[in-house]
């Protein structure tokens, strides 16, 4: 359960994460043009050396951690074999994850980041992180709804295509006071 003494800093944490990703989202849009990585894909955006939850307090991730362990949980009565999934915090999503997409890919996977953002996650929830298949042609994005009830939304990369599609939601439409 969210901790109230915290809960203005997760709320400042969620505001930041909302910001980046919709600047991210700006920034594809426009189509510019790319460096190239050394793989043979274009980097779409500039990588921090450092994984996020090294920055972030101890005690937020410990937090972080616990909830997602919960949430993939209730994600397994669902889908039942996650052992070849990767799990990536919202924050390390462009190093891990987006530049390794090609520009187009990167874009819709982004733009369902931008839509869960703006039309799923509450003030009170906590940060999302990325779960993807090991073939990164599926995946969750899952978070704990402020009231401890697990969300995630399913995407997935349509066949022969570069255009990712949001297949499910399992967020409970809640009204907080």
């Amino acid at each position: 359960m969210i901790n109230t003494n915290s809960h203005q800093s997760k709320f400042i944490l969620l505001i930041v994460t909302t910001l980046c990703v919709g600047l991210i989202a700006i920034f594809l849009s426009q189509d510019k043009a790319t460096a190239n990585t050394g793989k043979g894909k274009p980097s779409h955006y500039t990588t921090h050396s450092v994984p996020v939850a090294q920055i972030r307090n101890a005690e937020l991730n410990e937090e972080l951690a616990n909830s997602r362990s919960n949430v993939i949980k209730d994600l397994q009565k669902i889908e039942k074999d996650l052992a070849n999934w990767t799990l990536t915090d919202l924050g390390d999503l462009p190093q891990d994850i987006i530049n390794k997409m090609e520009s187009q890919e990167a874009t819709s996977f982004n733009n369902i980041l931008v839509y869960t953002h703006k039309e799923l996650l509450e003030i009170g929830d906590l940060i999302p992180a990325i779960l993807m298949n090991e073939a990164q042609d599926r995946a969750f994005i899952i978070w704990e709804k402020w009231d401890g009830s697990s969300a995630f939304v399913e995407a997935r990369l349509e066949a022969g295509t570069e255009k990712w599609s949001m297949v499910s939601t399992n967020v409970k439409p809640t009204l907080k006071n």
